[in-house]
């Protein structure tokens, strides 16, 4: 278990490494902007991961660019773990979406937004992001209809509820938390509303 604690040792090293799995190269400072940390901190984690033979470490220059050693042992088990991460929330956002759509009269439209949408999720980072759009004054219960579906489920997850006017007006009004939620959000339940229509 020493090797296993030498590599997880860390959320840096667990966030880095999770950058790395997908197969690019990075630098130290690109892996500290993936890893939420400072240059500094992937400098310190990252010589036991070298040592371990699971990251390589190439100097250019003055730069360090760290990259995955898909010929390692692990690799296989940290892409899949790292892979499953995604699917594993997205499945629970499905099952909260149906859960709700199921208990909640009025609701227009449920879409899954951020990290776990563009399947770029972290472990002890990411919560699952949901917007869900119903019709003028069903905001409660479905704010009600989410909190029954999340309960004991050991998921971080704080729905935004909306109703289709107030969606459409942030829309018309170019608000780009809500322009960004329409361009680049999965819809599990229903259709995202037309832009303006």
């Amino acid at each position: 278990m020493g090797f296993l604690a030498s590599v997880f040792g860390s959320r840096t090293r667990v966030n880095a490494l999770a950058a790395l799995v997908g197969g690019k190269k990075m630098t130290e400072s690109e892996l500290a902007a993936e890893a939420s940390a400072p240059v500094s901190e992937v400098n310190r984690q990252f010589p036991a991961l070298v040592a371990s033979g699971l990251v390589r470490l190439e100097r250019v220059g003055k730069s360090k660019v760290y990259s995955i050693d898909e010929t390692h042992f692990l690799y296989p088990a940290l892409k899949e773990l790292f892979g499953s991460l995604d699917s594993a929330l997205e499945g629970e956002a499905r099952r909260v979406a149906g859960c709700v759509a199921a208990r909640c009269n009025g609701l227009k439209a449920i879409i899954l937004f951020g990290s776990v949408a563009a399947r770029r999720a972290r472990l002890g980072e990411s919560d699952v992001d949901l917007l869900f759009i119903t019709r003028e004054g069903g905001e409660g219960d479905a704010k009600a209809a989410a909190r029954a579906c999340l309960e004991g489920r050991g998921v971080d997850c704080k729905p935004i509820v909306v109703s289709l006017e107030a969606y459409l007006e942030k829309l018309k009004k170019g608000d780009r938390f809500y322009s960004l939620v329409h361009a680049e959000g999965k819809t599990l339940y229903g259709e995202k509303p037309k832009r303006f229509g």
